[in-house]
């Protein structure tokens, strides 16, 4: 096997953020052993801006695999806190970014204060990274910090700090909910779609017309499936009649393209409420 520092000279020498760069860093992720740590961690202390980005990008997920959750990665807690000593004195936007994502590998809650001085950047892309490293955590600040960004100038920063808060945690209290209705009328059609997905699983009536709008009008979504999955969950949790025309149509679409596959749940739950509404 390579040494984990080769591995890390190959990938400096892709492209930031090219799929040949990040095959090299997967590979250190999928060996997740003390010699990638000490490779990425000496990565730490460059005077280069891109070498510190690497570090992060290795940090964030090593010995991560499927069904692993991150309190069983053993390395985990130490790459985690070498980043948040890091975070506050870094400078450099794209570190800023890398740091900032690894915290949303990493899910510590410890980051949550460091992320949140971070949600008024002036870079756009550090404040998208806010945001993912935010994504899941269900805290206090947290919630406070992705309801002011569901605002932020920048429509993928509003778009993902919609989807955080709709659909990324199982909280449900006032202030998401407004913050969610607030999106409705967003002129960016993902950050909508992403409002009605999050007010569809609560069950909130107040997204039905806008729902109907949405579906009226066919927005050229980059994800049409938001906009049927906040159908399916609106009409399945209200039964409203309003919204069983489409739900009878989306039913018919499945019979006649997929008949022979189980029915989603969702589906199924949708169809019967209004069966029980008619």
């Amino acid at each position: 096997m390579k040494p984990a520092r080769e591995v890390v000279e190959d990938a400096l020498r892709e492209e930031p953020d090219s799929d040949e760069r990040w095959a090299h860093v997967v590979a250190l992720h999928k060996r997740g052993d003390d010699e990638s740590f000490v490779a990425a961690a000496e990565l730490l202390d460059s005077p280069d801006a891109d070498r510190r980005a690497l570090a992060a990008d290795i940090l964030a997920q090593l010995g991560a695999a499927p069904g692993v959750p991150v309190e069983q990665r053993p390395l985990a807690g130490s790459a985690f806190e070498l980043l948040l000593q890091r975070i506050g004195e870094e400078e450099h936007t794209e570190v800023l970014q890398s740091i900032a994502s690894a915290f949303g590998h990493l899910a510590d809650p410890r980051g949550i204060p460091a992320l949140y001085a971070l949600r008024n950047h002036p870079d756009d892309d550090v404040r998208h990274a806010v945001v993912l490293g935010l994504c899941g955590q269900d805290d206090d600040l947290a919630i406070d910090t992705l309801v002011e960004l569901t605002r932020d100038s920048d429509a993928d920063v509003r778009d993902w700090a919609t989807f955080g808060l709709g659909t990324q945690v199982e909280r449900d209290d006032a202030r998401i909910r407004d913050a969610l209705i607030a999106r409705l009328d967003d002129p960016d059609d993902d950050t909508r779609g992403e409002a009605l997905r999050g007010l569809g699983v609560r069950g909130d009536e107040r997204a039905i017309p806008r729902l109907l709008a949405e579906l009226d009008s066919r927005a050229e979504l980059e994800d049409p499936s938001v906009v049927q999955e906040a159908l399916l969950a609106l009409a399945a949790r209200t039964g409203d009649v309003r919204l069983c025309g489409h739900v009878a149509t989306a039913s018919r679409e499945w019979a006649e393209t997929r008949a022979s596959e189980p029915m989603p749940d969702e589906l199924r739950s949708a169809v019967e409420a209004c069966e029980r509404a008619l």
